[in-house]
């Protein structure tokens, strides 16, 4: 009777739920990326690279400060939140609640109090000291947001996590011309409020958003139970420190990396740097935001290393064939998407996205590869592995900064240091829960690595867009994923 139904399990879960969360998750990411990028090219149209740069580099501060202030605790949260039940959820639910509320404070505090320190060490222009209380503010009512995220994707509400993703950059892009023209007025001012007015906009949609289950959350907060538990507290922890540890580095060296282009090349060059930056990790993000919401629960929820395997090779399989046609499209069209998402002023930017994009397709793979460290608790293999990619990064950039221009050399240390990354996880992935590529899978991987470099050398040095080389590189991707996909259908059927 169960091998009857555990295969029947297996095959829907192979397609449909992947690709109905994945779906989801990835429109509503498009969307939002496509509203962040209207906002940042009226920014540049404007102001041009020096305001890019000013202005990545403050939401880079803030990133980090969330970080630090949520102890990078979403996805401990949402676990913690699933998987416990009755008083046990409720004290877990207190216990990360205090432990959000006193990170956000010291956080915050800190702002407040060092902003000349803050300034300096993130290489920000001394006049950015004004602008620090505003950005403490922001970062406690992004904190909020986090919470209430985590709430609702516990709750199951994958659909409203998808629009939430679109109220930031929608607000952001309403008001991107007023602040810019506030800014070349003369009022620096604006540029907090630029990443103010949009933190306040998601609190209050996220608010509305769990509203629905206003009976469901009293049953969850209150009744009996201690507020602070320190067994509670530690099992957050053992999760989100390994996580904030990481992300805390990968900001860190980021910003010194930045820090040293600044330098020798000047603020405008680390804009073009971190046109091409931005638009390589919004791409990403289309396809981790499907291993947060399904694959990471989907993993833990596994009760052996057999099927592990198999979610492994379900889920590299789905990112592969959905990663491939976006990644080629971007590298055969990339002076247009600089063009389109910028402005002709970042000329240079299309020259590192033929480094960082190649680099994507590996860090994609690599994400699926090493998740299942996180869903078993192994956090200090993923820790080890995650930093010791970082250093490689840090090492490499600085070296090539005094063999080539540092900001080419960057964007070469990026794609190096994740093609270390994945033959880590794919070796820890082979010892500890016995993977290995099956043919078709194999096949499929290398076939779209084949693609992505193929595309990446043809257009390597191109300025404007070689149209008809273009549409051939994309419909070649899509009609390999599309192809892999209805045969594998088939095979299955």
């Amino acid at each position: 009777m169960t091998t009857a139904v555990e295969p029947a399990r297996a095959k829907e879960s192979l397609w449909r739920p992947m690709i109905w969360a994945m779906g989801k998750t990835a429109g509503g990411s498009m969307a939002s990326g496509l509203l962040s990028a209207l906002g940042m090219k009226i920014i540049a149209w404007m102001l041009g690279p020096g305001a890019v740069a000013l202005l990545q580099t403050l939401q880079q501060l803030r990133d980090g400060a969330l970080a630090a202030a949520t102890a990078n605790g979403k996805t401990a949260l949402v676990q913690g939140a699933s998987a416990f039940e009755g008083i046990e959820r409720r004290e877990y639910l207190r216990a990360v609640a205090l432990v959000f509320a006193g990170g956000t404070f010291l956080v915050a505090a800190a702002m407040v109090a060092a902003p000349g320190w803050i300034v300096r060490w993130s290489r920000l222009p001394a006049a950015s000291v004004e602008l620090l209380p505003w950005l403490a503010l922001t970062v406690a009512l992004l904190s909020v947001f986090v919470f209430l995220t985590a709430v609702l994707n516990a709750l199951g509400e994958i659909g409203k996590l998808a629009l939430l993703q679109l109220a930031s950059p929608l607000v952001a892009a309403v008001v991107a011309w007023p602040v810019a023209r506030e800014l070349r007025a003369g009022h620096p001012l604006a540029m907090a409020f630029y990443l103010l007015i949009p933190a306040s906009a998601t609190v209050v949609a996220a608010a509305i958003a769990v509203e629905g289950h206003r009976q469901r959350l009293h049953d969850w907060f209150h009744g009996p139970g201690r507020w602070w538990t320190a067994g509670a507290a530690r099992g957050f922890l053992s999760i989100s420190g390994a996580i904030l540890a990481s992300g805390l580095v990968s900001t860190t060296v980021l910003l010194a990396v930045r820090g040293s282009i600044t330098r020798q090349q000047g603020l405008a060059m680390t804009g073009q740097f971190d046109a091409a930056w931005n638009i390589s990790m919004n791409q990403v993000t289309l396809i981790l935001g499907s291993v947060q919401t399904y694959y990471l629960p989907s993993l833990a929820a596994a009760g052996n290393d057999g099927e592990r395997r198999r979610q492994i090779r379900s889920m590299l399989l789905v990112a592969t064939l959905t990663t491939v046609p976006v990644t080629v499209a971007l590298l055969a069209l990339k002076p247009l998407v600089v063009s389109a998402l910028y402005s002709h002023a970042f000329a240079a930017s299309p020259g590192f996205l033929r480094w960082t994009l190649p680099g994507d397709y590996l860090k994609v793979s690599a994400w699926v590869l090493g998740a299942p460290m996180l869903a078993t608790r192994e956090v200090g293999p993923f820790l080890a592995l995650d930093l010791l990619t970082q250093a490689f990064f840090f090492a490499s950039a600085m070296f090539l900064a005094r063999v080539i221009e540092p900001a080419e050399g960057a964007a070469i240390g990026f794609l190096a240091s994740y093609a270390v990354y994945f033959g880590l996880c794919y070796a820890y992935a082979r010892f500890r829960y016995g993977f290995r590529f099956r043919a078709a899978g194999l096949a499929a991987w290398l076939t779209g690595l084949l693609l992505v470099m193929g595309v990446s050398a043809n257009a390597w040095g191109d300025r404007t867009v070689d149209l008809p080389s273009a549409l051939v590189w994309i419909a070649l991707s899509v009609g390999f994923s599309a192809g892999f996909a209805m045969y594998m259908r088939g095979r299955e059927a």
